[in-house]
């Protein structure tokens, strides 16, 4: 697989664009920390953007597989956000 500069995505360490921004170090908890969370808490699906990860020349596989569910594209997650109780787009 080829090396990709920040990093990867699966856990075995934070791409640099996560790491510390100004907010961690005011206190805020990461995104990667609150979405970890929430899956640990219920019913989350996290969908990742086809067409971000195909411009960042990302698959599935370069994703932690403990926190994206699948990497899918508007249309599917439109199908899927109209029969959900609660969708957060980020």
């Amino acid at each position: 697989m080829m090396q990709r500069p920040w990093g990867r995505l699966r856990g075995e360490g934070k791409p640099q664009w996560a790491q510390s921004p100004p907010s961690l170090r005011a206190g805020a908890v990461s995104w990667y920390s609150m979405l970890r969370e929430a899956k640990k808490m219920g019913k989350v699906r996290i969908v990742a953007c086809s067409l971000v990860a195909d411009m960042l020349g990302l698959k599935k596989d370069d994703f932690d597989p403990t926190l994206v569910d699948d990497v899918a594209g508007v249309a599917t997650f439109l199908a899927e956000a109209a029969t959900s109780d609660v969708v957060l787009y980020i």
